[in-house]
């Protein structure tokens, strides 16, 4: 394998390992952003049932 064959497989596995990192980022970003939602929501119902 020459120089050139070698940087593209380099840069081949580079980009799938960043897009799997940007995808799992996405993924776990996504969960957060439902379970605040979720607690946030059943945090005011609690609160304002308490009142």
């Amino acid at each position: 394998m020459d120089y050139i064959e070698q940087t593209k497989v380099f840069l081949a596995t580079k980009g799938a390992d960043f897009g799997i990192t940007l995808l799992k980022g996405f993924l776990v970003a996504f969960i957060g952003w439902q379970i605040v939602k979720f607690l946030s929501k059943h945090l005011r119902a609690y609160s304002l049932r308490k009142i």
